[in-house]
């Protein structure tokens, strides 16, 4: 047997596989991150559009902008920072201004989707 080119190959040959595990396990955490970073966005971006579709009404207890907030609650509560979360319970129970929230939303999501930040309030129109 010929270990002058046995042996250079089964270390080419280690390397490369070795080189392929280490490729496939980076390539599964940035894919299970990017998974992730995807849901969490998608339902922000939900609770963020339901809490916007309350805010500035007066709600009925069987209405869908009810419904629709209840559920973003939840949402937040399950996806949501520590200080969204915070925010959000504090301002239910000092009356109901949902400003703060959704400020906070749009700025994460804002950061999220790399999108230049905005200094402004929300501003609800409502006819």
């Amino acid at each position: 047997m010929n270990f002058d080119l046995l042996v250079p190959l089964l270390v080419t040959t280690s390397a490369a596989l070795c080189g392929w595990i280490v490729g496939h396990v980076l390539n599964s955490k940035r894919d299970r991150k990017n998974k992730h970073r995807e849901l969490r966005a998608e339902f922000l971006i939900s609770a963020y559009t339901k809490i916007e579709s309350a805010a500035g009404r007066k709600l009925k207890t069987e209405s869908k902008e009810t419904a629709g907030l209840e559920e973003a609650v939840a949402q937040i509560q399950l996806f949501g920072t520590a200080e969204q979360v915070d925010t959000l319970l504090n301002n239910l129970k000092q009356g109901g201004d949902l400003n703060p929230i959704i400020n906070l939303l749009r700025d994460e999501l804002r950061k999220e989707l790399e999108l230049p930040p905005i200094k402004r309030e929300v501003v609800w129109v409502r006819y």
